[in-house]
């Protein structure tokens, strides 16, 4: 604004030009502006979105969409009292949009504007936990901790700056593990499934502070390209859940406070902890995976493992494979993917060597199926004009002539599995109504 008042002050006065030069100069400067800071893609333009208003909830949604968004207008009414309770906040009306194009599984809670966006997809290798239910209980979460941040010096600068300031503050002070560590805990406190009672979750930091060590407080945060690193998810719900247990979840409720009043001290969530367990968050985390390591040994030392033979050779970076596939000369047909590879199938052999088959597109990685010489898959498929419109379609590659065909086209198939004579595909199907079915494809022309 200084430098288009001094461009003004030094030209003569001209009563047609200047309006019309000052049209100009806003609209150049205007392009890369941008009303908020998430934008995720656009839907379909042939949508016809409706709105439910309850009260305290928006929920915009695509017509022909009406049952579910009921359940989630009714849904939230419920859960939003259990959820917010241990931190009390002052809740705001907030908007809840719908994404039921997308083969997307995930959510997102946004601020600047404050939203709560959740793609319906569910995923196919997930809990059992209905999708609704797991978004609501674990996204509004974040909607709870943002919220505590409406007080204090945060609560001033709201009022200066907008849902900006409360993005710099919440962002900028409070760890990303405790966000979603927290969230699990909430996923799982309040419903009888949730992340926090799945082995498959909680087996990744068991066996890296086991099978390898506790890594310092910044690479189990930060992550590392050396090593696997369990994600904060994994490594925030254990520290979330040991303070509710010893502390009290009262603790985190005075932590926020502290971040939302005195943003200006160095590490003010690391001082609130440390005024609520006797330890600022690195010694906290350093005692706590302490401590999960001697009950984890205890554990590990009376299970009884029965022998194993392992078929692929030690590597040196971490690596998985995935849906292994047994073929009548001992050999295997694998996914695998690692820190230093990209996803790709291989063949093992008995002796553990590998051979390279091919590269699969934009993999879902939930199934890989072998029958004979046929491997089959399903890989997103993209809508060339609209970011919130892709699919799930299923491809066969066959070994014998190295062709690979697509069989579904702007599908929304997931986890497919070929019959043994490779003639069928048995998969599943869910429609943008959320409507679930087993489909069974024939696999020459889907």
């Amino acid at each position: 604004m200084v430098q288009l008042i001094g461009i003004f002050e030094g030209m003569k006065p001209n009563k047609q030009k200047t309006p019309l030069l000052f049209i100009i100069i806003l609209v150049l400067i205007s392009v890369n502006l941008k009303a908020q800071y998430f934008v995720n893609g656009q839907d379909p333009a042939s949508i016809k979105w409706k709105q439910i208003k309850n009260g305290q909830f928006q929920i915009i949604f695509p017509e022909n969409y009406d049952s579910v968004a009921q359940y989630y207008s009714n849904l939230l009414q419920l859960v939003s009292p259990f959820v917010s309770q241990p931190y009390n906040p002052k809740l705001h009306k907030i908007s809840l949009i719908l994404h039921n194009r997308t083969t997307t599984s995930n959510a997102m809670v946004a601020i600047a504007p404050q939203r709560m966006e959740f793609f319906e997809m569910p995923a196919q290798n997930t809990y059992p936990q209905i999708w609704q239910d797991q978004l609501s209980l674990h996204e509004y979460r974040h909607v709870v901790q943002e919220n505590k941040m409406r007080q204090g010096l945060t609560k001033g600068l709201f009022f200066l700056t907008g849902e900006q300031g409360l993005a710099a503050v919440f962002g900028g002070f409070v760890p990303f593990w405790f966000i979603e560590g927290d969230a699990v805990v909430s996923e799982t406190m309040f419903s009888n499934s949730g992340r926090g009672r799945s082995p498959d979750f909680l087996y990744p930091l068991k066996a890296q502070v086991l099978d390898k060590k506790i890594y310092k407080y910044d690479k189990a945060v930060y992550g590392s390209y050396k090593n696997f690193v369990p994600d904060h998810y994994q490594l925030g719900y254990q520290l979330v859940a040991n303070a509710n247990l010893n502390h009290g979840i009262e603790m985190w409720d005075k932590t926020l406070d502290l971040v939302a009043r005195r943003f200006y001290y160095i590490m003010p969530f690391s001082v609130g902890m440390k005024k609520g367990t006797g330890t600022g968050k690195f010694s906290y985390y350093k005692k706590t995976m302490e401590t999960l390591a001697e009950q984890w040994r205890k554990e590990d030392a009376i299970e009884e493992v029965d022998s194993v033979e392992m078929i692929s050779l030690p590597q040196k970076f971490y690596t998985d494979y995935l849906f292994p596939n047994s073929l009548e000369n001992g050999s295997f047909i694998v996914q695998k993917t690692g820190l230093n590879d990209i996803t790709r199938f291989v063949l093992v052999n008995e002796n553990g060597k590998e051979k390279k088959l091919f590269t699969p597109g934009y993999d879902f990685e939930e199934s890989l199926s072998v029958a004979d010489s046929l491997l089959c898959w399903n890989e997103k498929g993209y809508d060339p004009r609209w970011q919130m419109r892709n699919y799930s379609v299923i491809k066969i590659h066959d070994l014998k002539t190295g062709k690979t065909r697509k069989i579904s086209s702007k599908s929304r198939y997931f986890a497919p599995a070929l019959s043994p004579d490779g003639k069928r595909v048995a998969t599943v199907y869910v429609s943008e109504k959320s409507e679930y079915a087993l489909y069974i494809l024939d696999a020459e022309d889907g």
